[in-house]
């Protein structure tokens, strides 16, 4: 009988069936990557083909060539590494807001106001302020121990925010971040720094000070985004690494890392006249005038007609986005769209004004009280002087008299305390007693002054005469006053008895505070004021509260959220208002119904300085009605309808001011919600069209800024006034082209003030001897304002590349999504001087913000070049060596990366 191989197979087919499946097995293991390494398959690859296709050497160290495989390893290692350290951070904060929730329930009332104040932060720079706040907390020994572990929390809180979780002590950019990284870490093996997984673990754990309570989410994220490149032990490893190379940096380099860790002094040292030349190079301002030239203005002029097909392209390419104004790319798809709702109060209106007087009344502030006042008439001139004399109170008024003690006692002390210290001779306005204005002399001089005044008379003699003469009774009385210390302070054998009695004469003859019954009129009336605004605060708050508590669903919801809202307007009497149709999230702010909010967004943002902590991007109205403001988390959308909230931020606390005129309160809340969706190219057309003339329209208004540049350059004359001249001619030129009303009020001319890497400006939140005169300094950084809608980070730094030089340079920028040109003209720079250093670093009894900023600063570049020094060293230890070609390769692969 014939050979046939199928004979065999089955009466051994069992066995080889046996031998198949192990086989199979042990290759599914091999490439499955089970064992927490790569596939054995793709390794075996790599050892094949690493003689051959590792490319060329980048450098040499230590005797071992570094290739970019060997490169790209360390960088995979590293981005693992801190991807987990910063996932882990956002872990470990969570935890730390829940505990910090915890314990501010359990903490004293004052207290636990800054805990939520923390817990509200919006921004990082509002949380470090308040976190500030809470430091002292800490310190305290009176502090419950409640508030001294929130306050722990919150420190830990701030330093998390600081680092956000990142280890590296090297940058994670380039190649030679890589390579220094690798010099680093045989340093630490040098010193005997070796950490195992083990180690890393521990390390971990005290970098979130015991507040990451597991890390299994963090790697199962990392396993999903990695896959096979992933695993434990290099991940671990990795840690263990980046752990080495900061614990010796900082044994070599020294420098502050955080406040729980060992501190040593950076090798740093630098001469007083480097540190001025360096505050004079950082904070000397240059101002520039530019000159918006909008796109806007030049669409009406683009009369070529577009092609079907170029329509049709540009919808296709486009249709799946939404419109954004930040940007130059148009979109087709049609955006979210709300309708808005709100109310508002002031605390004026008459329900809360008698509601004020009620409470009053019920705390016997008014009862049997008969208040009459003494006002001095300045006839001809409709003006009273501000003294009030009351009758005594039939009863104790605490209120009053707490805020008379306040306010009244507590200033004129300071006052007195600070101005009459010696003989002075000068008074100034600030400087002039309430005692000494209403002396009745001066009274009766300011009267008869205003007599005087009546028909052809200067209407400002009587406050001429009362100021004349409050600033010489001041003079006299100061004088009275001290003379006795004066005459104590001559030498003689009864020097020291004289002395003693002086001082007893001068507090004798020190001025007293006007009584409680001069201020009481107005003290009321403030009271009564700040009742009303607590009230209408407080009410508008529980009527949001009534509302979020509505347990019906859906539309019988809204329709009780309809009625409890109508009737509070109603017997409250406040304003309401709402949008006029449905709105996309950029167009919302243009809808007149709206138009209070937009005012009272518009002026917030106008008052805020640049390091009063704005948030980079546009600016935007109506953010707040699709979007959730929660700092460290995630973008979500803001959704339901009929679920108020205070606008634009936070509910506003009751505080009152009697010199500023407080805002009104408003609560906002959607009434409907369009989704987005797509639309037609026919739907879509008109954009389209428009979208296609934008773009043709753009060449027009970069030409016209260009041509405006020239002019500029080539007028003669380099003083700012013709500078400026020249620039409102280009202005009205401008307008005079444009018939567009819309585009009319885009062309707009403005000053860029105080262009200096450091910008020094005033911090009004800070005290004339808080910590430098109330001065700041902060990075410069075109922050979006009404003039500039959209700057970007290519616009600020070429401010700053041109600061240095003459008056009359001129350039064009250009914003974000390319819809305005900038004509920047530099009109002045000046350089800070000496006595502008010493004020700041030397003459000052407080330490100066300024000078603290800058001196720091200072050293850091000092400590970077030393850090430059302490690498070459390094490098040579270690035999570094990176030839011609190799430093072109490196070179080379940093420009690609940075183009990539």
């Amino acid at each position: 009988m014939a050979y046939n191989p199928f004979n065999i197979f089955r009466r051994n087919q069992k066995a080889i069936f046996a031998v198949i499946t192990v086989v199979i097995m042990f290759m599914f293991v091999l490439s499955s990557g089970m064992s927490g390494k790569a596939d054995f398959f793709n390794t075996l690859q790599d050892w094949f083909r690493s003689g051959s296709s590792r490319g060329d050497a980048l450098c040499t160290l230590d005797g071992t060539k570094i290739y970019p495989r060997d490169i790209e390893k360390v960088r995979f290692q590293r981005v693992v590494a801190n991807k987990f350290m910063q996932r882990a951070g956002l872990e470990s904060f969570e935890s730390m807001r829940k505990a910090l929730l915890d314990l501010s329930a359990k903490a004293s009332p004052d207290n636990a106001f800054i805990f939520q104040m923390v817990l509200q932060a919006r921004s990082p720079m509002e949380f470090q302020q308040m976190a500030g706040m809470a430091s002292r907390i800490k310190d305290n020994p009176k502090s419950k121990e409640a508030d001294k572990d929130a306050a722990t929390v919150i420190e830990a809180m701030s330093n998390l925010m600081q680092s956000g979780g990142r280890i590296n002590q090297i940058p994670l950019t380039s190649d030679r971040d890589m390579v220094e990284f690798m010099i680093w870490q045989k340093k630490a093996h040098q010193l005997g720094i070796n950490f195992n997984e083990d180690d890393a673990k521990t390390l971990v754990n005290k970098e979130f000070m015991g507040n990451l309570k597991s890390d299994v989410e963090t790697r199962k994220a990392l396993r999903e985004e990695y896959r096979e490149r992933y695993s434990d032990e290099v991940l671990f490893k990795a840690l263990a690494a980046e752990f080495e190379v900061r614990s010796a940096y900082t044994a070599i380099m020294g420098g502050p890392t955080r406040p729980d860790q060992t501190l040593t002094s950076p090798i740093i040292s630098s001469s007083p006249y480097e540190l001025f030349k360096y505050f004079q190079e950082k904070t000397s301002p240059t101002k520039y005038e530019a000159l918006r030239v909008p796109v806007e203005s030049f669409i009406p002029l683009v009369t070529e007609q577009p092609a079907e097909n170029d329509l049709l392209r540009l919808f296709n390419d486009r249709k799946d986005y939404e419109p954004d104004p930040s940007k130059e790319e148009p979109g087709f798809r049609e955006p979210r769209k709300v309708k808005v709702e709100w109310i508002s109060a002031m605390g004026d209106e008459p329900y809360y004004k008698k509601a004020a007087a009620d409470w009053m009344a019920r705390t016997e502030l008014l009862a049997k009280s008969e208040v009459r006042a003494l006002i001095v008439p300045f006839p001809g001139t409709g003006m009273a002087s501000a003294f009030h004399i009351a009758a005594p109170a039939a009863m104790k008024e605490p209120l009053v008299q707490e805020k008379y003690k306040r306010e009244v006692v507590a200033r004129h002390e300071s006052r007195v305390g600070f101005g009459w210290s010696g003989i002075t001779s000068f008074v100034n306005h600030t400087d002039i007693l309430e005692t000494s204005t209403v002396q009745p002399q001066n009274l009766v001089s300011a009267a008869g002054g205003a007599a005087g005044a009546i028909g052809f008379g200067n209407p400002l003699t009587p406050i001429t005469l009362l100021y004349s003469g409050s600033v010489a009774a001041e003079q006299k009385a100061r004088i009275k006053a001290c003379m006795p210390l004066f005459l104590g302070s001559v030498p003689g054998p009864s020097m020291l008895p004289t002395m003693v009695g002086g001082e007893a004469a001068f507090r004798k003859n020190l001025p007293q505070p006007l009584p409680l019954e001069a201020y009481k009129p107005e003290l009321i009336r403030e009271l009564s004021e700040a009742k009303a605004r607590e009230l209408a605060v407080n009410d508008l708050k529980q009527l949001k509260k009534s509302v979020d508590d509505l347990k019906e669903t859906s539309k019988a919801r809204e329709g009780a959220a309809k009625d409890l809202v109508a009737e509070f307007v109603k017997t409250r009497g406040i304003k309401s208002g709402a949008s006029t149709e449905f709105h996309s999230e950029f167009g919302i702010g243009d809808d007149p119904g709206l138009a209070p909010l937009k005012a009272l967004k518009d002026k917030g943002l106008d008052g805020m300085d640049p390091h009063f902590g704005r948030t980079p991007g546009p600016i935007q109205f109506g953010k707040a009605f699709f979007w959730k403001t929660e700092m460290f988390r995630a973008r979500e959308a803001a959704t339901g309808n009929y679920i108020p909230e205070f606008y634009p931020d936070r509910a506003p606390d009751a505080s009152f001011s009697t010199f500023v005129k407080p805002d009104p309160i408003f609560l906002a809340w959607r009434t409907a919600d369009q989704q987005a969706r797509g639309s037609s190219f026919t739907e879509a057309r008109p954009r389209v069209i428009e979208a296609w003339k934008r773009a043709k329209a753009r060449e027009l208004a970069k030409a016209k800024a260009e041509q405006f540049a020239n002019e500029l350059r080539n007028k003669p004359g380099e003083s700012e006034f013709l500078i400026l001249q020249n620039m409102a001619d280009l202005q009205a030129q401008l307008l005079a082209s444009t018939t567009n009303p819309k585009a009319k009020e885009l062309v707009k001319s403005f000053p860029i003030d105080n262009v200096s890497p450091f910008q020094i400006t005033m911090d009004m939140s800070r005290g004339q001897f808080g910590g430098g005169g109330g001065e700041t300094v902060v990075s410069f950084r075109l922050a979006p304002s009404n003039d500039m809608l959209y700057p970007t980070p290519e616009m600020s730094k070429q401010l700053l590349d041109e600061r240095t030089k003459s008056p009359r340079t001129v350039f064009v920028q250009i914003d974000q999504p390319k819809d305005s040109y900038y004509v920047v003209a530099l009109l002045d720079r000046r350089e800070r001087q000496l006595e502008d250093f010493k004020s700041r670093f030397f003459y000052t009894l407080m330490p100066n913000q300024v000078g603290m900023a800058i001196s720091r600063d200072h050293a850091f570049q000092e400590f970077g070049r030393a850090r430059e020094t302490v690498l070459a060293l390094l490098k040579k230890e270690f035999k570094y060596v990176e030839s011609d070609d190799q430093k072109k390769r490196l070179d080379d692969r940093q420009k690609n990366a940075i183009d990539e």
